[in-house]
């Protein structure tokens, strides 16, 4: 059975990894306006850099992928991450993404002291680590007197649930809606209007939805199908069902190949 490239890509939301990052590659600045709902105690933030899907390669131990770096030119450093399960948002996740942040801007030789603000940012679709609450900001203290540490390590959990009338509830709806025209900021509308309703756009994200179906299908082996079918899982456009069936598996063998391979 083949899947339907053309509903999946009308089902598409900016919850969805993938569709996020061409997004955020198409107009960087929507990962400004996400940061300015997100941190308004940041006054006048303005980002210098962005890079979708950035790798942070380390030979020896585990490399990262971040789904957003941003810069701004204050020099504080962002990781965005969007996630739709709980386990992709794990607090160790942040404090490892966060060290690799460290590792990766300092130079040999470096001070310390240049090691920039940093945030680690999870915006969470089932709001995990919120405790209902629209955000959460995490921080470094003393366990006695709350006093703060001062090593300017943050992490941020926001709550993909929350739409109410703030700010940052309409964001989490605009995060949530696969309709342009029902978006309430105008700069998330365009940009997933330009992918879902011109040829050209539709082209665009049906090559990456093809690519991440058929990453390892060519290879013909299980691991590398199995993995390319999680990935549309993990992204809400399968349900383990439906990737039993396209493996022509049960779906209690395929839960149990998934993970003897370490990928469920």
């Amino acid at each position: 059975m083949k899947l339907d490239y053309e509903k999946l890509i009308d089902e598409y939301c900016l919850f969805d990894n993938d569709f996020m990052r061409k997004c955020l590659q198409e107009r960087p600045e929507c990962a400004e306006l996400i940061l300015k709902i997100i941190l308004p105690q940041i006054s006048g933030l303005k980002i210098t850099e962005i890079k979708p899907e950035y790798e942070i390669d380390n030979l020896i131990r585990r490399s990262v992928y971040l789904d957003a770096y941003v810069v701004d030119e204050e020099g504080t450093l962002y990781d965005i991450e969007i996630q739709r399960t709980d386990k992709g948002a794990n607090p160790k996740r942040a404090r490892y993404n966060g060290s690799m942040m460290d590792i990766d801007f300092l130079k040999k030789g470096d001070d310390f002291e240049k090691l920039p603000i940093r945030y680690v940012i999870f915006i969470s679709e089932n709001g995990y680590k919120c405790n209902g609450k629209p955000l959460r900001q995490f921080s470094t203290h003393a366990d006695d007197d709350g006093e703060l540490l001062g090593d300017e390590v943050y992490a941020i959990y926001v709550n993909g649930k929350n739409d109410d009338d703030t700010e940052l509830g309409k964001l989490m709806s605009d995060l949530n809606n696969p309709n342009p025209d029902t978006m309430n900021y105008a700069m998330l509308s365009e940009v997933v209007g330009c992918f879902k309703k011109t040829k050209k756009g539709r082209e665009k994200i049906m090559n990456v939805t093809e690519k991440i179906y058929n990453a390892g299908l060519d290879e013909g082996k299980i691991e590398g199908k199995i993995e390319a079918l999680l990935a549309l899982v993990k992204d809400g456009l399968l349900t383990l069902q439906q990737a039993a069936e396209r493996m022509g598996m049960p779906l209690e063998k395929f839960e149990k190949e998934a993970k003897n391979l370490a990928l469920l």
